[in-house]
């Protein structure tokens, strides 16, 4: 792997996450920890040692390593016992479609713009089930003109 693409990988999940979130899952893999040695490894190299097996897995369009995934999520899930990380943290996994969905959906967006645009992220979209909305997609009615949606109606739809 170059230089470039680890960095590329690396920042599709740095710029998900804010200073403070980014901080947040820090202190959550060291309290996950089961002693103080692995507690003293929860730095920027543990997380990413956590992330790019599945990052890796999801670049290359594959599904996520699950042994690899599952000791990622279980950490999460014990830091989220403890309290030490909010609820709602961006981060579900669905086993039985084998695709991630928050996490997954905001990675494919950061994806598109490190890899390419949407050419490079068609794998990132296929195993995390993400699409962008097309014009094409959207139900005919809602991209007919306000006066053709409003034909025949009551005279109250004007807009």
């Amino acid at each position: 792997m170059t230089g470039a693409t680890a960095w590329a990988r690396w920042a599709a999940v740095a710029g998900l996450l804010t200073p403070r979130q980014s901080s947040d899952l820090l202190v959550a893999l060291a309290a996950a920890g089961h002693d103080e040695a692995e507690r003293q490894l929860a730095t920027p190299h543990r997380l990413r040692a956590l992330l790019w097996p599945v990052l890796d897995a999801l670049v290359d369009g594959e599904p996520a390593p699950p042994e690899q995934w599952d000791e990622f999520h279980r950490s999460l899930l014990l830091a989220r016992q403890n309290a030490e990380l909010p609820p709602a943290f961006p981060l579900r996994w669905q086993p039985a479609k084998g695709r991630l969905t928050d996490l997954g959906q905001a990675l494919a967006l950061q994806a598109e713009e490190l890899l390419g645009g949407p050419s490079g992220s068609r794998n990132w979209a296929r195993v995390t089930g993400w699409r962008r909305p097309s014009p094409r997609t959207r139900p005919a009615w809602s991209r007919r003109a306000p006066a053709e949606r409003c034909a025949g109606q009551r005279a109250s739809c004007s807009s």
